[in-house]
């Protein structure tokens, strides 16, 4: 086998999914919209309810809870999802299996706790890292690739709606970065990292859910549709 049939070979499989794989496709979008949506609430509640712990600083934060288990699964499944989509174009499968890297890496590099050692210092870094591309990397998707076709549609105009809530959220969180070391304990005592990362996450799992058809609409169709 030669590098010409190795490259047509990839490609094949970056392709659009046909005939019945659609259907799988269009269920994998609405897993993904559901565990989304799902997830800072999870969190938040399942850590109350079994151990009646307060909301935490952030949903990364809850690693350090009794909803840690919560937090990871949930993060796992939805990189995994992401990484086995084949979405309908190159590009497509492209960005997500980027988002789906970066988002199993959110979840197995925990962040930085309260008093850490250099170790748990790295690692934190490491996960901030990951966030900021998984974050990204979602957004993109949301902004650039769902609304390509479908121009005018409630749909298209839904996406939007999601994505720049989705960027302004990452760039609300970004200028932290810019803070000084009070105003950052500050910014962190205040919730409202936990607040804008729930903004962000719901808006991503809203757009996957329509784009699996959830609402109407059908979502994508067959390999030569587009939404």
């Amino acid at each position: 086998m030669n590098f010409t049939e190795v490259a047509h070979g990839f490609r094949r499989k970056l392709q659009e999914p046909t005939g019945v794989e659609a259907n799988s496709y269009r269920l994998l979008r609405k897993v993904v919209g559901v565990l989304g949506c799902a997830l800072p609430f999870a969190v938040w509640w399942g850590a109350w309810l079994y151990c009646r712990e307060a909301r935490q600083p952030s949903i990364s934060a809850y690693y350090y809870t009794s909803a840690r288990n919560i937090l990871v699964g949930t993060l796992c499944a939805i990189g995994i999802v992401l990484v086995c989509y084949r979405g309908p174009q190159v590009k497509d499968r492209l960005a997500s299996l980027l988002a789906g890297g970066f988002g199993i890496g959110v979840a197995l590099f925990p962040t930085t706790p309260e008093h850490p050692t250099p170790v748990q210092d790295l690692v934190g870094t490491l996960h901030y890292t990951f966030a900021a591309i998984f974050f990204l990397a979602i957004t993109g998707m949301v902004l650039l690739l769902f609304t390509i076709n479908g121009k005018g549609t409630w749909r298209n105009k839904l996406f939007w709606a999601c994505g720049l809530v989705m960027l302004a959220c990452v760039v609300i969180m970004g200028t932290q970065a810019l803070l000084s070391d009070d105003r950052k304990l500050a910014w962190k005592a205040s919730g409202w990292t936990f607040v804008l990362e729930t903004a962000a996450i719901e808006a991503f799992g809203v757009a996957w859910l329509v784009k699996g058809g959830a609402g109407g609409g059908g979502g994508e169709g067959k390999a030569v549709t587009r939404s």
